[in-house]
Parts: C-alpha cells; structure tokens; sequence
C-alpha cells in the first residue's frame, strides 16, 4: 500500500512539474538564470520518474531487474547531488551577476566534489561504496554513503551562506524580502530531507523539492514582472515601489539621492544604425552602469526609454557628484576604445530628497530631470561652441 501511494505521489510531483516545465519553455530567454532553472526542473522530474521505478523494482527478483535497480539508483544518486549543485550555481551566478571572472573562477571549484560524486556513483555499481542492491532486489547503503549525504548538504549549506550573507549587505528592502523568501523557501527540503535521512524510507524531500521549485517559479514571474526585458534592470514599477520605500527611511548621516541619466544622441543612433542597433545601445549603458556600480549598494533601473536612474544614500551632495563622475569615467572608458560605431555619453542630474515636504518625490524627480536636461543644454552648447571654434580657425 505504502509502495503504491510513493509511486502516486511520484508521479503527482511529475505531473506539477511539467506544468511549470511548460510555462517555462514558453516563457524562456537567453538569461542564465531561466535556462539553469529548466535544467534544474527537468533533473527533478527525472529523478521523481527515477524513484518510481526503483520503487516498482524494489523486491522484484526477475531478470536483468536486479541490473536495472543497480544503474538506476547509481543516476538517482548522483542526480540528487547534481540538483544540489545547480542550486548553489544559480545562487553563486545571480549574487555575481555582471562579474563573470568571479564566476569562472569559482566554477570549477564547485564542481570537485560533484566530479567526485560521480565517480563513486560509477564505481558503486561493483564496490558497493554508496550503495548495494542485495539479492531480493533492496537498496542498501554503502559505507560511503555518508560521503554522498556530505556533498549534497555541502552544497545546500553553502546556498544558505551566500544567502544570508548578501541579506547583511543590502540595504534594498525589497531585495532582502526576496532573499528572505527564497531562504524561507529553501529550508523546507532541507529539513525534509534530513527526515527522510532519520527515518529511512519515508517519502518527503522531492515532494518537498516540488513544492520548492512551483515557489521560486512564482518569484520567478513575479521577478520577471519587476524587469525590464531590454536590459535587465529594474523597471520603472519597480522604481516606483523602491523610491516611495526608501523615502520613508531615516539615517542620521546619510541623504538619499537620485541620479536621473539620459543618453546623449540617442535618436542619431536609431535613425543612423537601427533600432536593433539603439537596442544595443540600451543593452551596453545598462551593462556599465551595472559595472560602475556593482560593488555600492546603489538601486539602478530603467526609468523609459533612453533613460536611467540610480537611487542611492550619501553623506552630501559632494559625494553624490563623485557618484556621477564614478559613472561618467566608466563611460568614457568605453568611449576612448578603438573600433565603436558611436559614442555613449551620458547627461546626468542629481537631486536630494527632502522629506520635509509634502511633495518630497514629485520635488525629487521633477529637479532631477530639470538638471539632467540642464547639463544635456550645457553638453549641446560647448558642443556648438566647439564646433564654431573649428570652423574659425579652419
């Protein structure tokens, strides 16, 4: 009886899961984080499918069974180490996001004790490290089995520190609410699992992993939803909820600001190279403002069309332009490089929250494009200048 409600179970899980599975395949980009999670939904159901048939298997002693139980519950093992390991790879991917020398650096790393997993799984077939299948057709652990328990807890443990750990550095409410979440969301197949470790045979850490993996997904499209798709910033709703937020909170020694940040000569680039081409454009500004501020806890979304902003708390109005200039040098970086189609110069135009009013955002937003197209007039006027200059001498 026990046997057969697993084997529903199994298959409920399954079934759940290709739903996910086919909103995701419908819905799926080129991001890393959509692809590695339809491989981590595609494993799971792999697995749930794995552990129906070893339980239809079990106590069966007909032939080639005995052979068929051994190799499955070899990919089972290893499977479940692997779903551990794409875990912690998504996690280490989305906290170094836009730092891609971190990661290949890391890669590997987080890949020995997966190599090794594999490797006991292939030689258990015939030392019985990890496990055995005895003649009845029973799984039975190996004396290295706890080596297996090890790699894949080792792998959850270090998802939860790199959780908690990017928790303590931001100051982004509404991202530590998610991290927060995805943590909540995170114990429930650990603790699962270890019941299932404790008490041999009692079916609940992939129904657990299940249940986990509908939860991210509707972070997942809830996330998608706060995104632009262009560039992978935040979008303007999410703008919208962090400002109203972040106004609300009060630090002795420090002012928030917002940056507001207009590309220059964008309708040139358009008219001149495409509109595929403008969307590059878009792409490129949104990937070095992400440099120039990845490692500042600085809120930077799209505010529409060829414009940013970036939110941020400072001591003063100084240490704000020293912000902008950070930003601008990046920039120019990329301006002074050999082979560019086009120049990417920003107008940038700072303002300070002043909570004292009663129309503190509106104020904030309205002085801060006032002075982001003041500083655009400026750029446009010693432009002119420049150009009259040249021509007087010429």
């Amino acid at each position: 009886m026990y046997q057969l409600v697993s084997i529903e179970i199994n298959f409920l899980c399954v079934l759940l899961l290709l739903g996910v599975l086919y909103f995701i395949k419908r819905d799926i980009n080129q991001q890393t984080e959509s692809q590695n999670f339809y491989t981590m939904v595609s494993s799971v159901i792999l697995i749930l499918f794995i552990g129906a048939f070893r339980q239809m298997l079990e106590g069966r002693t007909q032939m080639g069974l005995h052979t068929a139980n051994l190799i499955l519950s070899a990919v089972h093992l290893f499977l479940t180490g692997f779903v551990c390991w794409l875990w912690l790879y998504n996690v280490v991917n989305w906290r170094k996001r836009g730092t891609k020398k971190v990661l290949g650096v890391h890669r590997f790393f987080w890949r020995i004790p997966l190599m090794i997993l594999a490797i006991l799984c292939i030689t258990s077939l015939w030392t019985g490290w990890l496990f055995a299948i005895d003649s009845e057709n029973h799984f039975h652990r190996g004396s290295l089995y706890p080596v297996y328990l090890t790699i894949s807890y080792f792998y959850f443990v270090m998802s939860a520190y790199l959780i908690l750990t990017e928790m303590k550095r931001l100051t982004d409410h509404f991202a530590k609410r998610e991290l927060q979440r995805l943590l909540l969301i995170y114990t429930l197949p650990f603790g699962c699992s270890i019941l299932g470790e404790i008490f041999y045979g009692l079916l609940s850490t992939w129904p657990a992993v299940t249940l986990t993996l509908i939860a991210v997904f509707v972070g997942f499209q809830n996330y998608e939803i706060s995104t632009d798709s262009l560039t992978g910033l935040n979008n303007r709703r999410r703008f919208d909820k962090y400002i109203s937020s972040a106004s609300t909170e009060i630090y002795p020694s420090r002012k928030l600001f917002l940056l507001m940040m207009d590309i220059n000569h964008f309708k040139k680039i358009n008219d001149t190279f495409g509109h595929l081409e403008g969307d590059c454009a878009l792409m490129e500004a949104a990937a070095l403002l992400r440099q120039a501020c990845m490692d500042d806890d600085i809120f930077l979304a799209r505010y529409g069309g060829d414009e940013f902003v970036a939110v941020g708390m400072f001591e003063d109005r100084e240490e704000a332009e020293q912000y902008k200039k950070k930003i601008r040098n990046r920039f120019d970086r990329r301006n002074r490089k050999e082979q560019i189609l086009y120049q990417l110069v920003l107008s940038i135009g700072i303002a300070e929250y002043h909570m004292e009013l009663s129309d503190g955002l509106e104020t904030l937003i309205r002085e801060a494009d006032q002075n982001m197209y003041y500083e655009k007039d400026t750029q446009y006027q010693q432009q002119m200048r420049q150009l009259r200059n040249k021509q007087v001498v010429g």
